[in-house]
This record gives C-alpha cells, sequence and structure tokens, in this order.
C-alpha cells in the first residue's frame, strides 16, 4: 500500500465533515507559550519565600 491509500484508511467519512487529524497553527502555539508565561510570572511572584 502507498502512503497516500493509507493515510485516506486512517480518515473517517462521515455526513458532517472529513474527520482526521489536525495540525497546530500558529494561534495555538503563540496562546499556549502566553498563558505559560502568565502562570510561571504568577508562580514565582506569589510563591517566592519572604
Amino acid at each position: 500500500m502507498s502512503d497516500e491509500k493509507n493515510k485516506d484508511d486512517m480518515l473517517e467519512t462521515t455526513t458532517e465533515i472529513r474527520q482526521g487529524h489536525a495540525d497546530i497553527g500558529k494561534f495555538n502555539i503563540a496562546i499556549e507559550i502566553i498563558l505559560t508565561i502568565i502562570c510561571i510570572t504568577y508562580l514565582v511572584t506569589h510563591f517566592s519565600a519572604p
């Protein structure tokens, strides 16, 4: 079997949409990085020793 045929077999065809795995977009990566920085900043500022 070729790779292209193998990819088609992994997708499920429904009446609504053709389902499969999607790539993560640049916007989602940026949001994840921003939230991580916010969380680390919060932990450093609120849990540092007095």
